[in-house]
């Protein structure tokens, strides 16, 4: 404020008033002021403390306050002994041991007020000083020093302690159970086989190594004791969705693959056996997926009753399709060694579509060298082959794919 008048006094032309005198007034007034208001602040806030409903007392301000006015008051105390002013000292000093005399109760105070305390933890407090202790109407903290309650201040301070490290774990396992709730699922058009992939394994994956950690801490923790079944059916779940997506993860991968494949009727003239294999297998898929479109939260999804077992037995039977598919394929090579040259995806493409002859003709080059594409006329014989400098080869003898 003075910088203030100053620069006005400035601009206005006028001699800049000196302050320094008020400056040295709000020094030596200031322990004054911290003194009172710290003695007002205390008593008005001890009166509350001793006599309001003890379930209105906030733990944290009480040790803020009290701890605060001890630490003021031993400084005012320190300013009015130098400066030579006995009385004002003796009231600094007296509400001192005001402060030092209920610090006492603070811990006392704290841990009875700690969040979590439940009907268990005041029946340990009761059995520690010998009578019922528990908030009723009219419960003060004048009414616990009153009954000598101060005397097991540390048997008070285990039970909140105790109340305190369990109200934790209480919170960790609302707060996972919590964020599962918003884990979901995405399902997505796959071609045109009238049914879906997932998608959000990532997200699942990476939350679920966080909570099988926590977990795992409070399978090990000595405060586990009221929510040990809770924990452990908590981290069974847990351990059911991992294992769940590792399956379904595997079965989505291996499922997409083989779809496209027996999609083709030629392929399951040819291969009839793993042919129904793999419908069985793509029913229950569709199954899966559809219950999974209706409720994709993924915990509750991959804890369905029986689905670690389905996507087993559906892996199994895509393995053995996956077999008997290689095994068609190097039947066909050793009938034509130039298969060997086309990768099972593009030997696959090739086998499928037997009635589509055209469609042979991106795989041309890696069977034969430098033959870069062929000429189909209307009624599918093959008249020219080419080179990928376009030269022109016609052939003496037509060839008629059908034959």
């Amino acid at each position: 404020m003075a910088r203030t008048f100053n620069m006005r006094e400035s601009l206005t032309d006028n001699d800049e008033t000196s302050y320094e005198n008020v400056f040295a007034l709000q020094k030596d007034f200031r322990v004054y002021y911290d003194m009172w208001t710290t003695i007002d602040v205390y008593r008005t806030s001890e009166q509350s403390w001793r006599k309001d409903d003890f379930e209105k007392l906030d733990p944290n301000q009480l040790e803020e306050i009290v701890d605060t006015s001890n630490r003021v008051l031993a400084r005012v105390v320190g300013t009015f002994r130098n400066k030579g002013m006995p009385n004002i000292q003796k009231i600094a000093e007296k509400v001192k041991e005001e402060v030092v005399d209920f610090r006492q109760f603070v811990p006392m105070a704290m841990a009875m007020r700690t969040d979590g305390i439940k009907e268990r933890h005041w029946s340990t407090i009761s059995n520690a000083v010998g009578f019922e202790v528990k908030p009723f109407e009219g419960f003060t903290l004048q009414w616990c020093i009153d009954k000598g309650m101060a005397d097991h201040t540390e048997n008070i301070e285990t039970a909140g302690n105790v109340a305190s490290k369990e109200y934790m774990i209480e919170r960790q396992l609302c707060k996972m159970k919590e964020e599962w709730e918003e884990v979901f699922f995405m399902c997505k058009d796959f071609k045109t086989s009238g049914t879906y992939t997932v998608g959000g394994f990532d997200d699942a994956n990476q939350l679920l190594d966080d909570h099988i950690m926590v977990t795992q801490a409070m399978q090990f923790s000595q405060f586990k004791g009221p929510f040990v079944d809770e924990i452990d059916e908590w981290y069974q779940a847990l351990r059911t969705v991992q294992d769940v997506c590792e399956e379904w993860v595997r079965c989505q991968g291996n499922w997409t693959y083989l779809w496209p494949v027996f999609d083709s009727p030629d392929i399951m003239k040819q291969l009839v056996l793993i042919g129904r294999m793999f419908k069985n297998t793509d029913k229950m898929w569709r199954d899966i997926l559809k219950e999974t479109k209706s409720n994709s939260n993924v915990l509750k999804s991959c804890n369905r009753e029986g689905l670690l077992q389905k996507f087993t037995t559906m892996n199994e039977g895509l393995d053995f399709v996956q077999r008997g598919l290689k095994e068609y394929l190097e039947d066909k090579r050793s009938v034509f060694a130039r298969f060997y040259f086309l990768s099972n995806d593009d030997l696959l493409s090739i086998l499928s579509q037997t009635k589509e002859v055209e469609n042979v003709r991106p795989h041309l080059k890696k069977v034969f060298e430098n033959m870069a594409d062929l000429r189909f006329e209307i009624d599918q014989t093959i008249t020219r082959m080419y080179s990928a400098e376009k030269e022109e080869i016609e052939l003496i003898n037509l060839v008629d794919p059908k034959d």
